[in-house]
């Protein structure tokens, strides 16, 4: 039974692990594709979106390390049903491990229209409200006399 609690909690690290690390290395390397300039497919988009996948599709060793993490966690799940460890491995591979870039139309490189004066978010002046206003200067001594 303890042999059977060490691999749970064995498999269970290494799956949390290493799908840690495929997240992380797949992010920074969709981040570099993003540096290095992507063409929109349709003329008229004007944003990326990075959006979470299932499919890892970065690098063959970061495609090596996302199979392996799964098959610990899968592991887990199968041969270790009862512990607690099923449902954080459960868990775990109900997040993806992959991204992937959509790409859609928002606006943003649109310029700005003058506002015409309808803008009723725009604080109106204020008033000449005495206690606003500041109190006049203290007379200065003259310092010839000091």
């Amino acid at each position: 039974v303890k042999e059977r609690r060490w691999q749970a909690g064995f498999d269970l690290a290494m799956g949390r692990v290493l799908a840690a690390k495929v997240r992380t290395d797949a992010y920074n390397q969709m981040l570099a594709q993003a540096k290095l300039g992507m063409k929109f497919k349709d003329e008229k988009n004007d944003t990326w979106e990075l959006e979470p996948d299932e499919a890892v599709t970065v690098g063959s060793q970061t495609e090596k390390l996302a199979k392996q993490a799964t098959e610990f966690l899968e592991r887990v799940v199968r041969e270790h049903p009862g512990p607690p460890w099923a449902q954080v491995a459960a868990t775990e591979l109900r997040t993806p491990l992959g991204y992937r870039w959509n790409e859609r139309f928002t606006g943003v490189n649109k310029p700005q229209m003058a506002d015409g004066g309808n803008n009723p978010n725009i604080p109106a002046p204020a008033s000449d409200d005495p206690r606003r206003k500041l109190a006049p200067p203290k007379p200065k001594r003259d310092l010839k006399n000091l």
